[in-house]
């Protein structure tokens, strides 16, 4: 056992490897032992959105009743395992009456402003604005403290037309999240990518060995100075960072064959998953190493972008593409087909949600230890309203928030809200959050 006296490890303590390689550790109890009972000593706090496109089926979102002993609606049947840790927010919506110069909703306008709250600029063409949003807010607050002070992620590769249609670009269909109100991040699509962007390891070292084994000295060394729960747990961790690297490894090595004359401009990226179900699993394993390993305390995850066409019929052949069904203009083919989709994309949160919980920091987990949002930017994707956004907060925010319960508020209040009360439980000291009303009541 190491001597508690002497023992210095701290939260930013990581493994580091040839190269510049580095992994970052798990949650350990020997970071602890000699420290302080202060917030520092603590698990840290994250937070995680999941953003799905293209609107719910309105007529199956909302549960029965209220409080602990609401009844599961349709779509929200893949939170049962996990319900308890889960709120249902209902009535949440950002701000209808912008006028058409701030748009708050549509495609385009509505994922932009989805993590904002302020509405866009009206444009067509690349002076686009809106503001900064609430996961760029926290992670200025916090992201001091990590690798990197944020992390977003996506399945699909940006647009740059305009939607006549709406008369506005696509630009603001790409991005829910905001540095400055003129500056949209871009977010990463391909895993590998994305892997790497965590731990360091890129295409241009050359280097083919498993990030573990670039490591594996500083692995050997911590392993003899830590407590034999700690060990196991770094044992857990190791585990699943090789069993990610596999699956990437399999899908660079297994893309399908191109001939050389079709090469030219159009080689694949390397890190592309063969389904788009297993690239939603090969993000969310990403997203949960980052929050395991604190690389990051904040990162969004597009299921999407706006007008997102994927292709649900590999869930079921009643499905086709995500912004057909959407419109569905009450046909009853096309919303059987929407709310199998629905029901897959809360499927996809509940994974994330049961592997952040799967997953011990002490007396808690780290779902536990985190506020995961899952919305959408509207509502009925065929009217393209967005009052009474679907909205869920998972998570218990480090004992701050009291999940399990389905809150109904009263009509039309503000989205903001919700985001000024993640922020507080952040840690920032603010009383307003772009035009939020005050902080929303009833979550802990």
């Amino acid at each position: 056992m190491p001597n508690k006296k002497t023992w210095n490890l701290s939260r930013r303590t990581a493994l580091k490897g040839v190269a510049g390689v580095t992994l970052g550790l798990p949650w350990l109890e020997t970071l602890l032992w000699g420290a302080e009972k202060t917030e520092a000593a603590k698990a840290p706090l994250r937070f995680g959105v999941i953003y799905q496109p293209n609107g719910i089926n309105p007529y199956e979102w909302t549960p029965t009743g209220e409080g602990a002993g609401y009844q599961l609606s349709k779509t929200l049947r893949p939170l049962a395992p996990i319900r308890d840790e889960v709120l249902v927010l209902t009535h949440l919506n950002h701000d209808l009456n912008k006028g058409r110069d701030r748009p708050t909703s549509g495609h385009y306008g509505g994922t932009s402003n989805f993590l904002v709250g302020r509405g866009v600029k009206r444009s067509m063409g690349s002076d686009i604005e809106c503001g900064v949003s609430v996961d760029q807010a926290a992670a200025k607050h916090v992201g001091h403290q990590t690798l990197l002070p944020s992390l977003e992620l996506s399945t699909e590769a940006e647009w740059t037309g305009v939607d006549t249609g709406e008369r506005i670009t696509q630009l603001y269909g790409n991005s829910i999240s905001w540095l400055t109100p003129t500056t949209p991040l871009a977010r990463e699509r391909i895993p590998r990518l994305a892997f790497d962007r965590l731990f360091g390891k890129t295409a241009r070292l050359g280097d083919t060995r498993s990030v573990i084994d670039l490591t594996r000295e500083s692995i050997q060394g911590l392993a003899k100075q830590v407590s034999r729960d700690d060990q196991h747990r770094l044992d857990e961790y190791l585990t699943s960072v090789r069993s990610l690297e596999k699956k990437l490894e399999f899908n660079e090595k297994n893309q399908r064959p191109i001939p050389e004359t079709l090469l030219q401009g159009r080689v694949p990226e390397p890190g592309q998953a063969k389904s788009h179900d297993e690239h939603l699993t090969q993000m969310i394993d990403i997203m949960t190493l980052a929050f395991q390993t604190d690389r990051t305390r904040v990162a969004t995850f597009m299921m999407g972008r706006s007008s997102s066409g994927i292709d649900f019929s590999f869930v079921d052949k009643k499905c086709g593409g995500l912004h057909g069904m959407a419109h569905h203009a009450e046909r009853p083919a096309k919303l059987e087909g929407y709310q199998i989709a629905n029901e897959y994309c809360v499927g996809k949160y509940v994974e994330f949600l049961q592997k952040l919980h799967a997953i011990q920091e002490g007396e808690r987990s780290v779902l536990d230890n985190s506020m995961i949002l899952f919305g959408n930017n509207m509502r009925d994707g065929n009217s393209h309203t967005s009052a009474n956004l679907p909205i869920l907060l998972a998570g218990r925010g480090g004992g701050q928030l009291n999940p399990g319960r389905h809150i109904v508020y009263e009509e039309n209040t503000r989205l903001c809200n919700l985001y000024l009360a993640i922020l507080k439980r952040m840690g920032l000291s603010i009383d307003q959050f772009n035009e939020s009303t005050g902080e929303l009541e009833g979550l802990g």
